[in-house]
């Protein structure tokens, strides 16, 4: 007799409530919460309550749903549960989503080994140091100091690290006595997945203010174009009509013909041309 193993009923719930808010919800939004703090993860929870059902269970229930519902596309979010993986079902936007995350992230002091986000130096001017020991620390990092009012002050703006190196535990120790916090804590959306599509971090991650400016450029050059081109459209017609009527104008004026939209200037300009004409005569 072949042997079975028991599974518990606690397991087949837990996939099947997820089976069902795969169902259930338009979007998912997958996260890696690795090495987050549980102090932060209960703050992004807690802002983010009432807008995301939020579930961190065991992966292989994660897997065993997917596998079981097979929606579409779900490959490429079984690559995505890595690390600690949580799953976000929710309602809304995935771009407004990712922005809620990415705004509950807090600033922290970097660690040895970790990536400069961006590059990371020190400005110009006083520091809160007083002459000692920290001269020293300044020298190591290259950087130049004076002695301004009982201060150490840097003479010259230095970088220490650029953006995309790794961080070593000299600088690392010296940000963090600068109080320096170029590091970012909080949940790592890593995709959403909307009604089948997946949307990675890349696109999510759009700079808006960009994105609004790149389309309000493109539409100044499609206008523009327009323009030129002399293709009329609802946002150029009455710029081309405008266009047009002065053209014609000119072209009436450089041609002596005589309109309606050109008689005042006509006569206007010949009463000019007989003044002075009178002037030159001395018949005024």
């Amino acid at each position: 007799m072949e042997h079975k193993p028991h599974v518990h009923s606690w397991k087949k719930e837990q996939v099947q409530h997820l089976e069902q808010l795969f169902k259930t919800y338009p979007n998912i939004a997958v996260a890696n919460l690795e090495g987050l703090p549980a102090r932060t993860y209960q703050i992004v929870r807690k802002q983010l309550r009432g807008k995301v059902e939020f579930i961190m269970t065991r992966k292989d229930f994660m897997i065993k749903a997917l596998e079981q519902i097979k929606p579409k596309n779900h490959e490429q979010l079984l690559k995505h549960l890595t690390g600690v993986p949580a799953l976000l079902f929710t309602h809304e936007d995935p771009f407004r989503l990712y922005k809620l995350v990415d705004k509950s992230k807090t600033d922290a002091f970097a660690k040895p080994g970790q990536i400069a986000p961006y590059d990371l130096g020190i400005d110009e001017g006083p520091t809160k140091f007083t002459p000692g020991p920290m001269i020293a620390e300044f020298g190591q990092m290259g950087i130049k100091t004076e002695v301004k009012e009982g201060k150490i002050s840097v003479r010259t703006a230095k970088i220490i690290v650029e953006g995309g190196k790794a961080i070593t535990d000299k600088v690392a120790a010296f940000l963090q006595k600068m109080e320096i916090r170029p590091m970012k804590i909080g949940m790592n959306i890593a995709l959403v997945y909307e009604k089948g599509e997946i949307i990675p971090k890349s696109v999510l991650a759009v700079d808006e203010s960009q994105y609004i400016q790149a389309i309000t450029q493109a539409a100044r050059d499609s206008i523009g174009l327009a323009l030129h081109i002399g293709y009329a459209t609802p946002e150029t017609i009455k710029m081309l009509l405008s266009k047009a009527d002065a053209q014609a104008r000119s072209v009436a004026r450089e041609g002596k013909l005589l309109t309606p939209e050109t008689a005042k200037e006509a006569l206007a300009e010949a009463e000019a041309q007989a003044a002075n004409v009178q002037q030159a005569a001395g018949l005024k």
